[in-house]
């Protein structure tokens, strides 16, 4: 067995068998942009290899050529297309997702010469709140947290400002809706952003809802509906994680919010109870 080492990740790989195992140490956005890269990297590679597993900071043992407890977390299928007729394939690889893992791995995939798309949807919570290209990181997650976590802390500069002999008036009091307008302003420019990457690395960018008919063949249903059957030799899964809401708890579904809400909220919630303990809303 090979094995390529950096920081974050371990690539475990046989050459000539039907494996390849990329191990992640930290479950962190890094690790997963790394692994990404590697995962594409090894595809490319001249390797007999027929599927590909991602395992997030758990050991496995390879032992007589076949690997115990593996179940895919991110699975990719090596192609069978004869490339004939209706059997050929449009796509050398689709990836359904378009957050940091899935838009890492369609642009390294592309510049090595693959034909790619990328199919991205982001369902409507309870409360209705959509958005764009990017996924959890760029929408809902560590840029528009930081953003409003840094308003907080403006506003917590200026109560103690005065103490350094700063003439601050007593009622400086803030404006949700211009805070939420300027951070939708920079998390639309930054959707922007990757369409432009995608576009600009040939990157076919569809804003759809994917589904498999066979394992070389799914229906994207487009957001006005529209359904286009697409093939390709190879699938990626990075669709990401969505807050769950109790069910079982009445009137959490009806009247509560989660991180996918908060940030585009029209009026501030006021005093609000934090459920959970994810890093998005407890920093």
């Amino acid at each position: 067995m090979s094995r390529a080492r950096n920081d974050t990740a371990h690539l475990l790989c046989r050459e000539k068998t039907e494996e390849l195992v990329l191990i992640s140490n930290k479950n962190s956005f890094l690790c997963l942009y790394v692994s990404v890269i590697q995962i594409v990297q090894a595809y490319l590679d001249p390797l007999n290899v027929h599927e590909l597993y991602i395992r997030h900071s758990v050991r496995l043992k390879h032992i007589g050529g076949h690997l115990r407890d593996r179940q895919p977390v991110t699975h990719v299928s090596r192609g069978l297309s004869n490339g004939k007729g209706n059997d050929s394939p449009e796509y050398d690889l689709i990836v359904i997702g378009g957050g940091s893992g899935g838009l890492a791995c369609s642009k390294e995939a592309a510049k090595y010469g693959k034909k790619v798309a990328v199919l991205d949807y982001v369902s409507p919570s309870p409360q209705g709140s959509a958005w764009g290209l990017g996924g959890t990181c760029v929408n809902v997650g560590c840029i528009p947290k930081k953003l409003m976590h840094q308003a907080a802390l403006l506003g917590e500069s200026f109560k103690d400002a005065k103490h350094y002999g700063w003439n601050v008036p007593e009622n400086i009091s803030i404006s949700w809706e211009a805070l939420v307008l300027a951070i939708q302003n920079h998390v639309k420019s930054l959707n922007w952003g990757h369409r432009v990457q995608l576009h600009d690395k040939k990157v076919e960018y569809l804003n759809a809802k994917g589904s498999f008919l066979d394992p070389h063949t799914i229906k994207a249903v487009l957001k006005n509906g529209t359904e286009k059957t697409l093939r390709a030799d190879n699938f990626v899964i990075a669709v990401g994680g969505r807050p769950r809401f109790p069910a079982e708890v009445p009137g959490a579904v009806e009247y509560g919010i989660s991180s996918d809400d908060i940030f585009s909220l029209k009026k501030s919630p006021g005093k609000t109870l934090v459920v959970g303990a994810s890093c998005i809303l407890v920093v």
